[in-house]
């Protein structure tokens, strides 16, 4: 979203308990750079943007994003 470079959901509130909950269901999380729960965050209303589902879906995304750079 060009409007929002950073994603538009909180990491701490909103991002990181989703993805944990799709990823013990069985399904994958990213922000399109890697795993949502591996972000570390640096201040406490830090944005990511993310997309999660089940696992084939998702890996489809993170395969067309590999060979993007930002």
């Amino acid at each position: 979203d060009i409007n929002n470079p950073n994603g538009k959901l909180r990491l701490l509130y909103e991002a990181a308990p989703m993805s944990y909950l799709v990823e013990q269901a069985g399904g994958l999380s990213t922000t399109g750079m890697g795993r949502v729960m591996e972000v570390v965050p640096e201040v406490v209303h830090q944005r990511v943007p993310i997309l999660l589902g089940s696992k084939n879906d998702v890996q489809e995304i993170i395969d067309a994003y590999k060979g993007w750079d930002r």
